[in-house]
C-alpha cells in the first residue's frame, strides 16, 4: 500500500500497516545507527583530508535526513487525531521510539541535531 499524508487518509485501513513498521528492523536500526556513528566519529577525526570529508558528510547527510523525514512522518501518523481515535486493538504502536539519553541506543531518535551539525560541517569547508 503506498504512504500517503495523514491528512489524505480517508479511512483507517492505512494505520493497520502502521503497526507493522518494521519491528524486525530494529536490530538492522541499531546496526544503521552503529555505522553512522562510526562514520560520525571518522568525520571529527584530525588530519582527515577536507575533500574526503566533504564526501563524507554529504553521502551519509542524505540518509540521515532521509530516515529523519520517515521518522517524522511515522511519528506524526502514530499520534494523529485518527489513530487517537482507533479502538484500542486496531491503534498502532508508537514504537519503536527512544530517548535521546537511551544508553542502548548509538544515536537518538530525533535526528535534527545531527543533521544540522552536519549540514553546518559542510557549509563551513565551502568556499
Amino acid at each position: 500500500m503506498e504512504w500517503r499524508k495523514v491528512s489524505e487518509f480517508n479511512s483507517v485501513e492505512p494505520y493497520r500497516e502502521v503497526k507493522k513498521w518494521p519491528y524486525c528492523c530494529i536490530q538492522h536500526g541499531k546496526n544503521f545507527s552503529r555505522m553512522t556513528n562510526a562514520v560520525l566519529h571518522e568525520v571529527k577525526r584530525e588530519g582527515l583530508p577536507v575533500e574526503q570529508r566533504n564526501e563524507i558528510l554529504t553521502a551519509i547527510l542524505a540518509s540521515l535526513t532521509a530516515r529523519q523525514n520517515l521518522r517524522r512522518e511515522w511519528h506524526a501518523r502514530c499520534q494523529s487525531r485518527i489513530a487517537r481515535t482507533l479502538p484500542a486493538d486496531q491503534k498502532p504502536e508508537c514504537r519503536p521510539y527512544w530517548e535521546k539519553d537511551d544508553v542502548s541506543m548509538p544515536l537518538p531518535f530525533d535526528l535534527t541535531d545531527i543533521v544540522s551539525e552536519l549540514r553546518g560541517q559542510l557549509l563551513e569547508a565551502k568556499p
